[in-house]
């Protein structure tokens, strides 16, 4: 199985806006809803609040509503079109090789048969730290994004291994923007995902290392 990360984070974090979505429709009381377990629910029983901004109220306006213009963005690589508005954007800091088998190792994954020939499927390991970078021209609703995700990141772990990323790890911190480069009204934060994983890819010459034939030059069953 060849892993893109980019293309699977993508999709996870979709899914965890689709599931929270579907989780506060469920309920007709919001306070059963995850959305209030996150923001609202604390040992005063009310919504936190940082001067007037609502944490509780403006998740809505950025993971329900998608009437909403605040309504949450997700994109692969820094996309400045979009950085003004709620946004998550994914980018690759590093990833680097572990440790391989002897002949790469060969074997690992299934070999891939073509045509009655058997072909050779080599396979890696890395170890990579994804960055999600949150933005937006409002620095609450970078703290909104920012712990939504790490609540579903925790509440929802399994899918990641579902998607064969091992020993995940995350967190964050806040991130100093050249000014020259990036507006300075816009804010941001990084959230980070390291893990390791798999990934296997076919013999790109072809070289056969098996024919499924006997020797009459029949196809075994």
């Amino acid at each position: 199985m060849n892993i893109i990360p980019e293309y699977e984070l993508q999709r996870i974090i979709n899914m965890f806006l689709v599931v929270t979505r579907e989780n506060w429709n469920s309920y007709v009381d919001k306070e059963k809803t995850f959305l209030y377990k996150v923001f609202a629910f604390n040992e005063h029983e009310e919504s936190v609040k940082i001067d007037k901004f609502d944490f509780f109220e403006q998740s809505q306006e950025i993971l329900i509503n998608r009437q909403s213009k605040r309504e949450l963005l997700i994109t692969i690589g820094y996309n400045m079109q979009i950085a003004e508005k709620p946004s998550i954007h994914i980018t690759l800091p590093s990833e680097s090789p572990m440790s391989a088998g002897i002949g790469q190792n060969e074997g690992f994954q299934n070999n891939q048969v073509i045509d009655e020939s058997v072909y050779p499927v080599y396979t890696a390991n890395s170890q990579s730290t994804y960055n999600l970078i949150i933005t937006s021209e409002n620095m609450n609703e970078v703290l909104v994004i920012y712990h939504w995700l790490r609540a579903t990141c925790l509440s929802m772990y399994s899918q990641f291994e579902l998607r064969g990323f091992q020993n995940v790890r995350f967190g964050g911190a806040d991130m100093n923007i050249d000014d020259t480069l990036i507006p300075g009204h816009i804010f941001h934060r990084n959230f980070n995902i390291s893990f390791t994983f798999d990934w296997s890819v076919p013999d790109i010459l072809g070289s056969s290392i098996l024919s499924i034939r006997n020797i009459t030059g029949q196809a075994q069953p």
